[in-house]
C-alpha cells in the first residue's frame, strides 16, 4: 500500500512541475525603454517655492516617472522608462493674444510648437517629449487630455505630449503624467489594456528588437 501511494506522488509530481525545457514567453514590454524628454514653463514651476531649483526639479522627476513606470508595468506592460532630461522653457507654451481666453494657453498651438521643436532635437525614437504646465487652458481639464501625438512612438515621428499638472512635492502626484505618458504610447484607455494595444505594443517590442540587431 505504501509502495503505491509513493508512485502516485512521484507520478503527481512529475506531472504537475514545470518543464525546464519550456522557454516562457517574453512580457510586453521588456526591453523597451521610453527615454522622456522633460521640459516645464514658469506657470509649472511657480507651484512651488523650490521650482526654481533644478537639483529638486530633476529629483522631482524622476520619482515621478518611477512611479508612473510602477503603475504601468501593473497594467501589463514592462516598459522602463528613464528620465534623460530636465529643462524649463519659457516660450514653448502658446497663450492667447486677445478675446475671450486673452493670456490663456492655447492646447493645440502649444502641442504643434512642442511638436516642432522635438523633431528639431532629433532625439532617437523611443522618446517622449513632455511639456509640463499648470495652465490656464482655454479648455477644460478633461478636454487637455487629448494634447498628444497619436502612433508615433519608435517612428520616424517626434511623441510629445502636454501636461497639465502642478508640483505635489509631499505625494509626487503622478496619475496626470501616467495618462499623457500611456496615450502617447499608443494605449486606447489610460485606465485599462486591449487586446488591440497588446498587439500594438508587441509589434513595437519587435520593431526596437529589429533596430538593436542592425546595431
Amino acid at each position: 500500500m505504501e509502495r503505491v501511494y509513493y508512485i502516485v506522488v512521484l507520478c503527481t509530481v512529475f506531472y504537475t512541475a514545470p518543464s525546464r525545457a519550456q522557454v516562457p514567453e517574453p512580457k510586453l514590454g521588456e526591453n523597451v525603454t521610453v527615454h522622456a524628454q522633460v521640459m516645464y514653463d514658469n506657470t509649472f514651476k511657480a507651484t512651488s517655492p523650490n521650482g526654481t531649483n533644478k537639483t529638486f526639479m530633476k529629483t522631482y522627476f524622476e520619482r515621478i516617472f518611477e512611479k508612473v513606470e510602477e503603475g504601468i508595468n501593473k497594467k501589463g506592460v514592462m516598459v522602463k522608462i528613464r528620465v534623460s532630461n530636465v529643462s524649463c522653457h519659457k516660450k514653448l507654451a502658446k497663450r492667447h493674444r486677445n478675446g475671450t481666453y486673452f493670456k490663456k494657453i492655447n492646447g493645440e498651438k502649444t502641442l504643434r510648437r512642442l511638436i516642432k521643436y522635438a523633431q528639431s532635437l532629433n532625439h532617437s525614437n523611443d522618446s517622449i517629449h513632455y511639456l509640463f504646465v499648470a495652465g490656464p487652458f482655454d479648455v477644460p481639464r478633461t478636454q487637455t487630455d487629448d494634447l498628444h501625438t497619436n502612433n508615433t512612438f519608435c517612428t520616424n515621428n517626434a511623441s510629445a505630449a502636454v501636461v497639465e499638472t502642478s508640483i505635489f512635492p509631499n505625494h509626487f502626484y503622478h496619475y496626470t503624467t501616467q495618462k499623457m505618458t500611456t496615450l502617447t504610447l499608443g494605449f486606447k484607455s489610460p485606465t485599462s489594456l486591449s487586446e488591440e494595444d497588446k498587439k500594438s505594443h508587441g509589434n513595437i517590442q519587435e520593431m526596437l528588437q529589429e533596430e538593436y540587431v542592425r546595431k
